[in-house]
C-alpha cells in the first residue's frame, strides 16, 4: 500500500478513520502490509487514536501464531451465536452489546491486527 509513508498521510489516515469506525462497529480490523516502515507508521497512528495493534510478520514465534489464531478466531466465530444467547436473557443485548468487545478486553485480542503478506502462510484462515 504506497502512500503511508508518515501518520500525517492522506491514506494512513483513511486507513485509522476507518479502522475506529469499524471497532465503533463491533468489528475487528485485519491489514495486510508489506513493508517494514508502513507497520511502524501504522501501529504507531492506531495507537494514538486508542486502538490495540497485534503485528503478524516472520518475527512472532509460532506459539504466539496459534494463540492470536485461535482468539482471532474464536469471538468471529462466537460473537453472533453470543449476542442471540444474551437477546433471549433479563440481561438483554443492552447488557453486553459487543460480546466481541467483552472476551477481546479479557483475551486481549487486538482491534487491529497486522499481517505480513510473506508471513501468513499457506492456508491461513481468518
Amino acid at each position: 500500500m504506497f502512500g503511508l509513508s508518515d501518520e500525517s498521510s492522506v491514506k494512513t489516515r483513511k486507513v485509522v478513520e476507518d479502522c475506529v469506525q469499524l471497532k465503533k462497529d463491533g468489528k475487528r480490523t485485519l491489514i495486510v502490509l508489506h513493508r517494514k516502515k508502513h507497520f511502524d507508521v501504522l501501529t504507531s497512528a492506531l495507537e494514538k487514536q486508542g486502538l490495540s495493534v497485534a503485528i503478524w510478520n516472520g518475527s512472532i514465534n509460532q506459539k504466539r501464531r496459534s494463540e492470536l489464531l485461535r482468539e482471532w478466531q474464536w469471538v468471529r466465530d462466537n460473537d453472533a451465536v453470543a449476542k442471540e444467547a444474551l437477546a433471549n436473557t433479563k440481561l438483554g443485548n443492552s447488557a453486553y452489546p459487543n460480546f466481541a468487545d467483552l472476551i477481546g478486553s479479557y483475551w486481549q485480542i487486538p482491534d487491529v491486527l497486522l499481517l505480513q503478506s510473506r508471513a501468513g502462510g499457506v492456508g491461513l484462515n481468518l
